[in-house]
């Protein structure tokens, strides 16, 4: 039985894999979008690796349709928590149009954007700020203060500093993108919610808790009312409140948003992502809070699971969990 459904399934992967070669490049384009629109990154990767292999033979993997689909990687590969590989895609997205696009191009300024943000996920603060700052002045230079991309850039920038726990430096330039990102994209637009949720996050940091709630739940309905309560990025306010809760001691909440997240995560970006173990990190010390240890220890059990699926039992990951 094992083997027909080994055997069921390799069947059906290779009919996919013959399946894709039937899409065009806008076609392949299209459907990866739709998919991480979605918040679907495991479904979006196949056509964005179909995309970009199929381009590399055509056309060297040096052009803006090569570019298109690294994009496209850059962000699936991120929203895994595959960082180092995200980096790859995004400094490929920079390389191609640093030759081939004027700096006021708003492609150029994003892959600036995107290859800043990867480098602040791996740490490299310095070395994002100074990339951050390149794209700031570049949107100066042209003009650009009024648009999404240099909201985008303050928001980031903010970000950098926030991991550098420099709390009150972010906060005029999280207010300040705020305030531009609702002029262009209006009061209920799911990014303008990332911009509330992100001063949310500061303010809960300083211990401004009454500020930072409303901000908070604000984002949350934006979200599920634009993107749906199964998005990530809706699981992202679930997260934010289910912290926000803890730090007020009102449990039973915070461990229903968790619980929703995971759920959310697991079906949208994999068990293996980061996000989704961190959310058991967190649930699980909330259940050490609530005096629920066997609870607890089932998560911890399911992260040790997990550790040993994807680095093995000789790795330190797996032992930190032990």
């Amino acid at each position: 039985m094992k083997f027909l459904v080994a055997l069921f399934l390799l069947i059906t992967t290779v009919l996919s894999a013959q399946d894709l070669t039937k899409f065009s490049y806008q076609e392949l384009d299209s459907l990866a979008q739709i998919e991480i629109t979605k918040g679907q990154y495991i479904l979006a990767k196949p056509y964005a690796e179909e995309g970009q292999n199929r381009a590399k033979i055509e056309y060297g993997g040096e052009d803006t349709i090569s570019a298109m689909f690294a994009v496209h990687l850059g962000r699936v590969y991120s929203e895994q928590g595959n960082y180092k590989e995200s980096l790859k895609s995004y400094t490929k997205v920079f390389d191609i149009y640093e030759n081939i696009l004027e700096q006021s191009n708003p492609k150029y300024i994003k892959s600036l954007s995107d290859l800043a943000n990867t480098n602040t996920r791996l740490g490299n603060y310095d070395k994002s700020k100074q990339i951050f700052n390149k794209a700031i002045a570049v949107c100066k230079k042209h003009s650009k203060e009024n648009t999404e991309e240099y909201t985008i850039l303050l928001n980031s920038l903010a970000f950098v500093y926030y991991n550098l726990r420099e709390y009150e430096a972010c906060v005029p330039f999280l207010v300040e993108s705020s305030k531009i990102q609702k002029k262009i994209k209006g009061a209920k637009d799911p990014e303008y919610a990332k911009f509330l949720f992100n001063i949310s996050v500061v303010y809960r940091m300083m211990g401004s808790y009454e500020e930072a709630e409303p901000l908070l739940l604000n984002a949350g309905k934006i979200w599920k009312e634009s993107l749906g309560g199964k998005h990530p990025d809706y699981a992202s306010f679930l997260d934010g409140a289910a912290n926000l809760y803890t730090t007020l001691g009102k449990y039973e909440d915070a461990e229903s948003f968790y619980l929703e997240s995971l759920a959310i995560k697991k079906e949208t970006i994999g068990e293996q992502a980061p996000h989704y173990r961190y959310s058991i990190q967190n649930l699980a010390y909330l259940y050490t809070l609530m005096e629920k240890f066997k609870k607890a220890e089932a998560l911890y059990l399911e992260l040790i699971l997990l550790a040993e699926k994807r680095v093995g039992k000789q790795h330190i990951d797996y032992a930190i969990y032990l």
